[in-house]
């Protein structure tokens, strides 16, 4: 009976293998959903994009509520996109509310009253484009009027996005969250006639929100 010989893989086989390997791996890097395997195929890990937009949202929320705005995550079915929703606690100063509003008082905190907001959390490797103001403001349209409507980025927004936010009569408003920092934050004029007394100062990376002569964050 012939022996078949062992057929083995060439040097040049093997590497042109582990350069493909190499290829996956930095391309599954690149779309942030890596597969960690053993030697055995069993998987190890996941870091998926999913994932990574859920802590998005919870350090959003973290980030947001230094400038009272108490968030909770509501994503799911029906959720129209929106990804926190909540209410914003601002000061009740020398006991003035926005005259129109559709504003609470807080019955535990009679100087603090709360206004709706609405949150959608984009984790994107790039400045984000209009499309998403777009979204934005067909989702507030389906929300109570005066709702007030915030897109959080961690990779901030383009020039066209910030043009459309200003143009835009929803009252919209735009934060970059960076770790457990708001390294910039802007509204439209819509949102402050709807807030007339709050003014944003971005000073080196750091965001300061004043309503009237109250500081917050």
């Amino acid at each position: 009976m012939a022996i078949r010989p062992i057929r083995t893989r060439c040097s040049s086989c093997v590497g042109r293998i582990n350069r493909k390997r190499n290829w996956f791996v930095e391309a599954s890097r690149r779309s942030g959903a890596i597969l960690l395997h053993d030697q055995a195929g069993t998987r190890r890990g996941l870091t998926s994009t999913v994932e990574a937009g859920t802590a998005f949202e919870r350090d959003a929320s973290k980030v947001l509520e230094q400038y009272g705005l108490l968030l909770r995550q509501v994503g799911g079915r029906g959720d129209r996109g929106i990804d926190l929703r909540g209410t914003w606690h601002l000061p009740l100063v020398g006991g003035r509310m926005p005259s129109g509003s559709i504003a609470l008082v807080d019955e535990r905190r009679p100087d603090v009253f709360q206004w709706p907001v609405i949150v959608q959390c984009k984790n994107e490797r790039i400045p984000i484009g209009p499309k998403y103001i777009r979204e934005l403001e067909g989702t507030i349209a389906k929300e109570t009027v005066g709702t007030i409507a915030l897109l959080a980025s961690s990779k901030g927004f383009s020039h066209k996005a910030v043009d459309l936010l200003f143009r835009s009569s929803a009252p919209l408003g735009l934060a970059v969250i960076e770790g457990q920092t708001c390294a910039h934050f802007a509204v439209n004029r819509s949102l402050r006639q709807l807030l007339p007394g709050l003014a944003v100062h971005n000073l080196n990376g750091r965001v300061i929100l004043h309503y009237f002569e109250r500081t917050i964050g």
